[in-house]
C-alpha cells in the first residue's frame, strides 16, 4: 500500500524525514504570507505525507483556511424554510419528527452548498449533543410545536399538522399547497429529493451518528462553549465527496453579496 493509500485510509504511515513536517509547512502560514488556495494547495501536501490521520489533516486544515476570510454568511427566508419543511412532509418519511427535519434540512444545505455555492435555507447551525441543529428553524418548530405559540410560526400551521400522540410529535402535510413550487428553485428540488432518496428511511439515531461524524460538526463541537458550538459553512466542503472544484470560492463570493446586498427574511 502506498503513503497516500495507507493516509486515505486512516492509517499511520512512516514519516519521510525529507518531507516538510506539519508545523514546517503549515504553522508559519500568516494570512498576509498566502492565499486561500495556495493554503489548500499546501494542506494537501501534507495529506498526502502522511504526517496524520486523516480526520486530523481535515480539521488542521480548515482551521488554517479560516484565518484567512471573513465567515460565510447567508440570508435566511423564513417562506424558503417552511416551504423546506413542507416539501419534507410531503415526502411520507417515516417517523418525521423536529429531530428528523433539522438533519434532513442540515444534509440538504450542505450538499447545495457544496455543489451549487449557496445553502437552501441560509440558517447557520449549531452543533449540539445530536447533532448539528438549524437554529432558527429548530426555534420555529419549536414554536409551531407549542399549542399556544404564534409569530412566525403561524404560517406553518397552514401547511402542517402534527400527531402528538408519539413521545417526539411526527409531521404530517395538510392539503395541497403549492408553496414549494413558488420558494424553492429548481436546483433546491434536486438537493432536497437526493437526501430524501438516501436518507428518507434512516432513522433519527442514525442520522445523528452521520452528522456527528463529519468534519463541520467535529471542528464546531470541539470548540463549543457549553453545550453548543457554531458551525461554519466554510467546514461543510470538507472531506465531501459531493463537493465541485471551484465552488468554494463561488461560495464565498456569493456569500460576500448577500453581505453587500442582504434580502428581506420574507418575500
Amino acid at each position: 500500500m502506498g503513503m497516500e493509500a495507507a493516509a486515505e485510509q486512516g492509517e499511520r504511515v512512516e514519516v519521510d524525514p525529507w518531507r516538510p513536517s506539519v508545523e514546517e509547512y503549515v504553522a508559519p502560514i500568516t494570512i498576509e504570507s498566502i492565499g486561500v488556495m495556495e493554503l489548500r494547495s499546501r494542506c494537501l501536501t501534507v495529506r498526502r505525507c502522511g504526517h496524520l490521520r486523516r480526520k486530523e489533516i481535515a480539521i488542521c486544515r480548515m482551521l488554517k483556511m479560516r484565518a484567512c476570510s471573513m465567515p460565510m454568511r447567508f440570508p435566511f427566508k423564513v417562506s424558503k424554510a417552511i416551504a423546506v419543511i413542507r416539501f419534507l412532509a410531503e415526502c411520507e418519511i417515516p417517523a418525521l419528527t423536529k429531530g428528523k427535519i433539522n438533519k434532513l434540512v442540515f444534509l440538504a444545505d450542505k450538499l447545495h452548498l457544496v455543489r451549487f455555492g449557496r445553502p437552501i435555507t441560509g440558517d447557520w447551525y449549531a452543533a449540539m449533543p445530536h447533532g448539528p441543529v438549524p437554529s432558527r428553524i429548530d426555534n420555529l418548530l419549536d414554536a409551531f410545536e407549542d399549542e399556544n405559540g404564534t409569530g412566525e410560526a403561524e404560517p406553518l400551521r397552514a401547511q402542517i399538522g402534527v400527531n402528538r400522540v408519539f413521545r417526539y410529535p411526527r409531521y404530517f402535510a395538510i392539503g395541497t399547497s403549492d408553496l414549494p413550487n413558488q420558494q424553492l428553485s429548481t436546483s433546491d428540488f434536486e438537493a432536497l429529493r437526493e437526501v430524501v432518496t438516501v436518507y428518507k428511511y434512516r432513522t433519527f439515531d442514525e442520522l445523528r451518528t452521520l452528522t456527528h461524524e463529519m468534519p463541520a460538526y467535529e471542528i464546531a463541537w470541539a470548540e463549543r462553549s457549553g453545550q453548543r458550538g457554531q458551525m461554519r459553512f466554510e467546514d461543510f466542503f470538507e472531506d465531501d465527496e459531493n463537493a465541485i472544484a471551484g465552488v468554494f470560492e463561488e461560495a464565498v463570493e456569493n456569500s460576500a453579496i448577500a453581505a453587500r446586498f442582504p434580502e428581506p427574511a420574507w418575500d
